[in-house]
């Protein structure tokens, strides 16, 4: 009877809890939008063939999120990731590390993608992945050096009940989140992406847009504290409970530290105007895109 209990609880908590932040949609749609047609890569190396072999690491030694504890399993809730559909295009959100480094979800990226785009200052930029963490949601992106200020991440754990705010582009436009802290839990993977790693509860206070049931194309999208620092990635929504989960602040540090970016980096920039109390979601959001510390990313999959 126990088993049978077990079984119905994991089938309701799939159920609950979705990546519901990837944003698809058709090329022609989103060249409508962006009302320019995508170059095709110049180099053999950023080309299709590229992007379908497994990401390498940026050394022999390559850190994965922090290998969770045995209990992790026990309070842990499942995430299915579903295929990017062959000829649709995945869209979510990119933010800059520096020297043409992006933090993004694991789920935005991925051997799916036959290129990948950056929108930044009104301009298509292509990226290749330098990494994908094989336990956290969690890509890095290198594109040519682009003079953008860098987000930091934080060193600090947040406090217990401390406010922060998510940006990027939900369905494609200039959105928000503002969230409290909840506590933490472990967000396993399931689908096409596998990996068990901690994440970050919110609770959701705000959103921008307000009349938006979705926030979908937030996806990889920075969650900044009250400093302007990073100390996450929204990967993950509940579609009841208006909770929100972000990327671990240790597994940021754990990819900052392999990078050789810890501690402070003359491009950065915390965007401590954006979360300057009283925080407005929809003007923030415009002030991230405009400093291109957000960039709307697109995933292009091969017609078949």
């Amino acid at each position: 009877m126990l088993h049978v209990i077990r079984f119905v609880l994991g089938c309701f908590l799939v159920a609950v809890f979705v990546v519901a932040l990837l944003n698809y949609t058709t090329v022609p749609e989103h060249l409508a939008r962006l009302e320019k047609r995508l170059i095709p890569m110049q180099t053999a190396a950023a080309g299709p063939s590229a992007a379908a072999e497994p990401a390498k690491p940026t050394s022999d030694a390559a850190p994965a999120a922090p290998s969770p504890p045995a209990s992790a399993n026990s309070d842990a809730f499942t995430v299915e990731v579903e295929p990017i559909p062959a000829g649709l295009t995945g869209r979510g959100t990119s933010f800059p590390l520096g020297n043409g480094l992006w933090l993004t979800a694991r789920h935005v990226v991925g051997n799916d993608c036959s290129q990948i785009v950056l929108i930044i200052g009104g301009s298509n930029v292509f990226a290749t992945i330098k990494y994908l963490d094989p336990n956290a949601d969690l890509a890095v992106l290198q594109t040519a050096p682009i003079d953008v200020p860098a987000l930091p991440i934080g060193a600090e754990e947040p406090a217990d009940d401390s406010n922060a705010f998510s940006f990027g582009f939900p369905k494609g436009v200039l959105g928000g989140t503002a969230d409290q802290l909840l506590g933490r839990t472990h967000m396993k993977l399931g689908g096409r992406l596998a990996g068990l790693a901690p994440v970050l509860t919110w609770s959701e206070l705000d959103r921008s847009p307000e009349s938006f049931e979705s926030i979908a194309g937030i996806s990889g999208g920075p969650m900044l504290d009250e400093k302007g620092h990073v100390i996450g990635i929204i990967v993950a929504a509940s579609v009841r409970r208006g909770r929100n989960y972000t990327v671990a602040p240790e597994v940021l540090q754990a990819i900052e530290n392999e990078l050789g970016i810890n501690g402070p980096q003359p491009d950065q920039s915390p965007a401590s105007d954006v979360v300057k109390k009283p925080v407005v979601l929809d003007s923030s959001a415009k002030a991230m895109a405009r400093n291109s510390r957000i960039a709307l990313t697109y995933c292009i999959t091969p017609e078949s």
